[in-house]
């Protein structure tokens, strides 16, 4: 009696640590109800994707793509970055300085301070001031198409070129009159040495009109690549690059929460997998403490029938020596252990259902539907997932534990 009521008490403990049937149906609700809100989730992050790529970078594409084919243009637009045109920006202002030094040593007018500087500073920055804008305002009509462009075009190219020559010829008979009468000279001596003698001039001059020449052409090519020549192309490209960066980033943005999600659903899968194992370590333990208690139940029995086959000889052994000759023949025999003394068997513990290994199964089956769902997501597509279904019978274990 006592065997068996602490027997009841370690089959009470192990059924504590099973599964029931309708433990079983919670659980299971539960998970199909994580798997539901993780796919509404995931489905929400894909279509705000999808509308921020329909209203910003799908327009800005299409004006992008529609300014290209009319306009014929297959190259992609120049868009050079900050760093560039900043370097380009000081090529171009070492560029005048330099002119301006070279230029005050050609001209020799032995002045000094601000006034001796004036002249090659002017010299610099009218060769190389009309270069730029030439090449960001000038350039592009000319290059862009219609007849309204050309001619815009052409007339500024013929001013650029003119005001180039134009320039740098009379800085160089400038030059000429200036070395000749050192006290200054008038613009009735400059006019008269340009009509007599256009093209008599000393090397020095020559230098010079060369070297401000040079660097207007030099400027020219510089601050032609601090952007797309061709008229409006650069804006439509910068307008679409902006849309791309800001749909890089919300697809960075839209990522993240993803797999902000994706962790919580793993995290949540993973504390249930411990409470999983937490409940099946306390099985096994009440289960080997089951079998512990029936080995020392048998182990006792085995003790008592010992005693029992002990002192059933010594009562043998002292009835012969009384008895003599007279022996019962079963005293020769081997002592049978008594019914009350047998091995009682250990009975099979309960077990309501194949818990364990069949939720194990299944929890596998559930990460595997949770790794799908983010898998088959996109984000640069923002493509919905594929629809999903929770496996028969699948449990979330942890609204158990």
């Amino acid at each position: 009696m006592a065997y068996d009521m602490q027997l009841a008490k370690h089959d009470a403990a192990i059924c504590r640590t099973l599964l029931t049937d309708d433990e079983c149906l919670a659980i299971e609700g539960a998970c199909t109800g994580r798997l539901e809100a993780l796919q509404a989730r995931v489905r929400a992050v894909q279509v705000r994707l999808l509308e921020f790529r329909h209203f910003h970078v799908e327009s800005a594409e299409a004006e992008f793509q529609l300014f290209r084919a009319r306009n014929g243009l297959e190259k992609p637009p120049h868009l050079p970055s900050r760093g560039e045109r900043l370097v380009r920006g000081l090529v171009l202002g070492m560029l005048a300085m330099a002119v301006a030094l070279v230029s005050g040593r050609l001209l020799e007018a032995g002045w000094s301070g601000f006034a001796g500087a004036l002249p090659s500073i002017l010299f610099s920055l009218l060769n190389v001031g009309p270069a730029v804008w030439y090449a960001r305002r000038g350039l592009p009509p000319l290059l862009g198409r219609g007849f309204r462009s050309k001619l815009l075009g052409t007339i500024s190219a013929a001013a650029f070129l003119g005001w180039i020559l134009a320039l740098n010829g009379l800085g160089a008979h400038c030059r000429e009159v200036l070395l000749a009468n050192k006290d200054g000279a008038a613009l009735a001596e400059l006019w008269r040495h340009v009509s007599l003698a256009p093209l008599t001039l000393a090397s020095g001059s020559w230098m010079l009109a060369i070297l401000g020449t040079g660097s207007g052409t030099v400027a020219l090519f510089v601050a032609a690549g601090m952007g797309e020549l061709y008229p409006g192309y650069g804006a439509a490209g910068r307008r679409r690059a902006a849309a791309l960066a800001a749909f890089k980033i919300e697809d960075s943005t839209c990522s993240k929460q993803l797999t902000v999600i994706q962790r919580a659903a793993i995290d949540d899968l993973r504390a249930l997998r411990e409470a999983m194992r937490s409940r099946e370590s306390e099985s096994s333990t009440a289960a080997a403490a089951r079998e512990h208690f029936h080995g020392e139940f048998v182990a006792h029995l085995d003790r008592m029938a010992a005693a029992h086959t002990q002192l059933c000889r010594c009562y043998r052994e002292i009835n012969v020596a009384v008895r003599g000759a007279d022996v019962p023949r079963y005293f020769g025999l081997d002592v049978e252990r008594p019914a009350c003394l047998a091995d009682p068997g250990l009975p099979h513990r309960p077990k309501t259902r194949d818990t364990w290994h069949e939720a194990n199964e299944r929890l596998q089956q559930y990460e595997r539907l949770i790794a799908s769902l983010f898998a088959q997501a996109p984000l640069s597509q923002a493509v919905p997932p594929v629809p999903l279904s929770p496996p028969s019978a699948a449990p979330a274990v942890v609204a158990a534990t």
